[in-house]
């Protein structure tokens, strides 16, 4: 009987052992997805998990974005994607496979079997375009991937691939792929096969290789993305393209510029200019530049946004000779479509904010009004001479709002015009909110914001 037992023991031990074996094996395979859903989904193999509130249902573009390396967890792809913010508010839906095991090209086909069969009912219930963005060695991935869900009726549209392991990303999965319609884009410092496919390839546009050595990822994703037409990319370059000036001080300003619709009979338009923050770099513009593309806003004036492409000390805001310059393209912009410079007015975020203190102060008598949104603040004759509206977030770290609130109350005792609204709830970041919500005016008229700039005068006097 002590055998028996002795034997069940064993086998039961045994068994144990097994399964740890059996599932140790299957979470090495198993993968980790950030799907913009706003749900969180178990399944045996996988965690789906999303910070984002869309849905697939809304027919916009999918992004799946393969990480590998030190990108292997969803933690640090997120903060990956945080860091360069190569998504940041595109018009799409974002989903991120990583591996939750040790990265392998094996594991690669069971990881890319599992998404798409996941991927797979939401597909089928209202299809949208599919984009394949691989980081650092997992080309291999990528082939896998789009493999998976062509061979499920899902049509993928790209593969942009970045440092891809030219060991695994062979010209025979490259020509097989291409041969399939999806458009590979090989992002890569090790170009052994861009060259002769690029030759079979030359002018069907299916397929492009470019040698970017030490270019970061996220600015080689951009990039990519930018180039494709296949959702609008979040930049005010698309719809208002990116035009260069050279003032006479031989400073080089880069813009982009809004222009109302034809059918001024009623005189000439104001002109209003913007300075972007920070992290608005690479044509990203938040605020009016996001509004005025997508059409939220649309301002009965001219729109001047000067841009640094690879931020702010790009263009130096802060200088008076970049500012100089800025003032010489609005008085060029003004003579060649009826704009109105005495309705010229300024505003900016973060840095760009700051920008606004310095280019009013450093210009008296230009600017009709202006409007800070969390910019590091400053007094001056331009300012005490300027219609004045402050925007602050109550909990922002980086410009505490008690120094907006100083400035206008300093302003306000030396009997110039100015005004401090404060979003109890917001941090730094409420610059495309500014521009987007309604706001009472000093006459208690509901107002945007672009109509409240574009709507004083430089014979309006704002203070002493």
């Amino acid at each position: 009987m002590e055998h028996e037992e002795t034997g069940m023991k064993k086998a039961a031990l045994s068994l144990i052992v097994i399964l740890l074996i059996l599932s140790t094996a299957t979470s090495s395979f198993a993968i980790e997805m950030i799907y913009r859903n706003g749900k969180t989904v178990t399944t045996a193999n996988a965690r789906m998990f999303t910070p984002w509130s869309n849905d697939l249902g809304n027919g916009k573009p999918l992004i799946m974005l393969l990480t590998s390396g030190e990108q292997r967890t969803i933690e640090n792809t997120v903060a990956l994607v945080n860091k360069y913010g190569m998504y940041d508010e595109l018009d799409i839906n974002l989903m991120c496979v990583a591996f939750r095991g040790t990265y392998s090209v094996k594991g690669w086909e069971t990881v890319a079997e599992e998404a798409a069969e996941y991927l797979k009912p939401e597909y089928e219930k209202h299809p949208f375009d599919i984009i394949l963005d691989c980081i650092g060695n997992n080309g291999y991935g990528g082939f896998c991937l789009a493999e998976a869900l062509n061979s499920r009726g899902m049509a993928v549209k790209e593969l942009n691939l970045s440092s891809a392991d030219p060991e695994q990303v062979t010209a025979e999965r490259i020509r097989g792929t291409v041969k399939k319609g999806i458009r590979v884009n090989l992002f890569t410092a090790s170009t052994a096969y861009a060259g002769q496919i690029m030759d079979e390839q030359q002018g069907t546009g299916l397929f492009r290789g470019e040698t970017v050595g030490n270019v970061k990822p996220s600015e080689v994703l951009q990039r990519a993305i930018s180039e494709k037409g296949l959702h609008r990319e979040y930049t005010c370059w698309d719809v208002l393209p990116l035009r260069n000036y050279t003032a006479l001080n031989g400073t080089v300003v880069r813009y982009c510029l809004y222009l109302p619709e034809t059918g001024q009979d009623e005189g000439k338009w104001p002109v209003l200019i913007h300075f972007h923050g920070v992290s608005d770099t690479m044509g990203k513009l938040r605020g009016p530049g996001q509004l005025l593309r997508t059409g939220q806003i649309s301002p009965k004036g001219i729109v001047i946004l000067p841009q640094a492409v690879h931020g702010t000390k790009d263009a130096d805001f802060h200088t008076r000779t970049y500012q100089d310059a800025v003032i010489e393209l609005a008085q060029k912009i003004a003579g060649e479509y009826k704009g109105d410079l005495n309705r010229l007015s300024v505003s900016g975020h973060s840095d760009g904010g700051t920008a606004v203190y310095q280019i009013v102060n450093s210009h008296p008598g230009i600017f009709a009004a202006c409007a800070p949104i969390s910019g590091a603040s400053t007094t001056g004759k331009g300012i005490r001479e300027t219609w004045l509206w402050v925007f602050q977030g109550a909990k922002d770290v980086w410009v505490k709002p008690g120094a907006g609130l100083r400035t206008v109350l300093k302003c306000e005792a030396e009997g110039c015009r100015a005004r401090h609204y404060i979003y109890p709830d917001e941090g730094h970041e409420i610059q495309t909110r500014v521009f987007l919500d309604t706001f009472t005016d000093e006459n208690g008229n509901k107002v945007r914001l672009t109509d409240w700039l574009m709507s004083k005068e430089l014979h309006e006097k704002s203070g002493p």
